[in-house]
């Protein structure tokens, strides 16, 4: 199996919880390794602007000295957007519907980035 097809199958996992809109693993220079749907409007062209958002605020916290960031949730009206850090190199994207129980969802991401470690060993 490819690799971008083992990745794909980590996504339909997180997909399937209720609020989940999109959700990419993609390289902090924007490189998107793999990509799932639920809505027509989100397409993987996404990943580059997403990686530059987690990179400010990667950066941000390195020049406030903090610790490194292990995830990152920008909240709006109608959206979410939830970054997790897979390795030093690679980010978990997810898009969710304001309603999404973020909780459990982290609970599942959690899980989910530590196969994705294991597919990219």
């Amino acid at each position: 199996m490819e690799l971008k097809e083992e990745l794909e199958k980590k996504l339909i996992t997180i997909n399937k919880f209720p609020g989940v809109l999109a959700s990419l693993i993609i390289r902090k220079d924007g490189l998107c390794l793999a990509f799932l749907s639920n809505e027509d409007k989100i397409n993987k062209d996404i990943a580059v602007s997403v990686a530059s958002v987690f990179n400010i605020f990667e950066q941000t916290a390195e020049e406030l000295k903090t610790e490194p960031l292990n995830y990152l949730l920008i909240k709006s009206q109608n959206n979410n957007l939830f970054f997790i850090e897979v390795s030093k190199d690679i980010i978990l994207v997810l898009i969710l519907d304001i309603s999404a129980e973020i909780n459990k969802i982290y609970e599942e991401s959690i899980k989910i980035t530590q196969k994705i470690i294991e597919i990219l060993s």
